[in-house]
């Protein structure tokens, strides 16, 4: 085993240097080599290390001079945070693939409204819960308990967290803990029996003094008497010195373990804790995104719920978005209340999150725009582009992908299904993309039908209806 001192730290590439006592020879090592907590390896500290083939295989602090006097750790900081959040690690650890490059829709704000909209919906058409739904309502249920579980053990003060989580489960220093205890028991019953024996003791001696009979056997048992009351209180006193000594000496041990580990302990728990809370949200995130578009990916196509958009003069895709505009739609925003004033931040949350992307793609600027003004109305979040050729767009739709393509089925010479049938054998192709043909003359239903397989919907040019109703469900 050598000895050093690390001497430089170079965080961004991993890496640190130590210092060898006896030789100063330089070593260089990696982080993933250091065997304490990362947050200990600074410049200046003295460490041993291993070094086989001259490089560094081993490294960690050197262990400081061992106190017969201090209350040793049975279990190290980091065991006993992990333990307390086991239940938490667990959970999240079956979801740690899951969240990666997932779209999310903040859970704590969609919460109530996410519940309201699904039972609405399910009201107008109980066809619209599936096994799927069902399962994902179940499943958010299950994970936002979980993290109020999460939430109600960790709102406490960091004092407090450090008693229950570390101290609890160190032995030796709860024996310490009881140690105290059976001297402070022993103290009070040692003082209570000095302060009845200080009285009799002062009764004795002044009974003793008054006596004429010296030499007496009487006045000789009784100067006995007093004597062994006076062995005896005198033993008492030496004993409770001795045990304040005690005292004092256990308070000391138990006061410099708790400031020796309370830092090492925060070094953890701090970024443990902020650690988990953030997973627990991007993954109820994500999770509510899913319930989200689920629960509409099956209400669009429900004929009562169209018939209750349609009646109610409900304009926008099938989206949490619409509905909720729908349900302020008659509140006056000078007299709302807390709860009222948080759903329309919420519609401007969800306006202004996850906003989808539309290109439209025709043959002249005049057509182009009147499409985008119909669009418009659909959805005015929608991020649009517009583009006048297929070529252009189709290169754009390379480098850039869209959630849906308005295109004409021709412009010159070249056909929207040729430009639809490059993209999709692209290594990238987006497979999500919703293509809507805009056609002269509806194809046969067997052509229809085949592109609505391959994501491929047709609309007459003339027909804004149509236009609407593909534009709305392709949402």
């Amino acid at each position: 085993m050598l000895y050093g001192k690390i001497i430089d730290i170079d965080s961004q590439a991993n890496k640190a240097q130590v210092e060898q006592d006896l030789n100063k020879r330089i070593f260089d090592f990696a982080f993933d080599l250091w065997e304490d907590e990362i947050s200990e390896l600074k410049k200046g500290v003295e460490v041993e290390f291993v070094v086989e083939m001259r490089a560094v295989t081993k490294i960690h602090l050197k262990p400081k001079p061992v106190d017969p006097d201090a209350i040793p750790v049975n279990k190290p900081a980091r065991l006993c945070i992990e333990e307390f959040f086991a239940r938490e690690n667990e959970i999240l650890g079956k979801y740690k693939d899951f969240v990666a490059g997932h779209l999310k829709l903040d859970f704590v704000r969609m919460r109530r409204f996410l519940l309201t909209a699904y039972n609405d919906l399910c009201a107008m058409d109980p066809n619209v819960e599936n096994d799927v739904l069902k399962k994902l309502k179940q499943e958010i249920a299950y994970l936002s308990q979980a993290y109020e579980n999460y939430h109600k053990k960790t709102q406490y003060a960091l004092n407090y967290a450090f008693e229950t989580i570390f101290l609890a489960r160190q032995v030796e220093y709860n024996k310490t803990i009881v140690r105290i205890e059976e001297i402070q028991s022993s103290l009070a019953n040692a003082q209570a029996q000095t302060n009845s024996l200080s009285s009799a003791l002062a009764a004795g001696e002044k009974s003793l003094g008054k006596r004429d009979d010296k030499g007496s056997k009487e006045y000789t048992e009784v100067e006995k008497e007093v004597k062994q009351m006076r062995k005896r209180y005198v033993d008492l006193l030496n004993f409770i010195g001795n045990q304040k000594d005690a005292l004092v000496s256990e308070n000391a041990r138990m006061k410099n373990f708790k400031e020796e580990h309370f830092e090492k302990f925060a070094q953890v728990y701090t970024p443990m804790t902020q650690d988990i809370k953030t997973h627990f949200l991007a993954l109820l995130d994500t999770k509510a995104y899913d319930f989200d578009t689920t629960l509409w990916g099956r209400a669009k196509y429900s004929q009562s719920i169209k018939h209750f958009f349609r009646n109610s003069r409900i304009e926008g895709s099938f989206s949490s978005k619409t509905f909720l505009r729908y349900f302020l739609r008659g509140l006056d925003k000078t007299k709302l209340s807390a709860r009222s004033k948080e759903l329309f931040d919420l519609l401007h949350y969800l306006e202004t999150t996850n906003r989808k992307s539309l290109m439209i793609v025709r043959e002249t600027m005049v057509n182009t725009l009147k499409y985008k003004e119909v669009i418009e109305k659909i959805d005015s979040s929608l991020l649009i582009t517009i583009d006048n050729d297929p070529i252009n767009a189709l290169k754009s739709l390379i480098q850039k992908s869209q959630d849906i393509i308005v295109i004409d089925e021709k412009i010159g010479n070249v056909s929207a299904l040729s430009v639809i049938k490059t993209y999709k054998e692209l290594p990238k192709a987006n497979p999500k993309i919703i293509f809507c043909v805009v056609v002269r003359q509806l194809p046969p239903s067997e052509i229809v039908s085949k592109g609505k397989f391959m994501g491929v919907e047709f609309v007459n040019e003339h027909n804004m209806d149509m236009l609407y109703d593909c534009i709305r469900m392709a949402l």
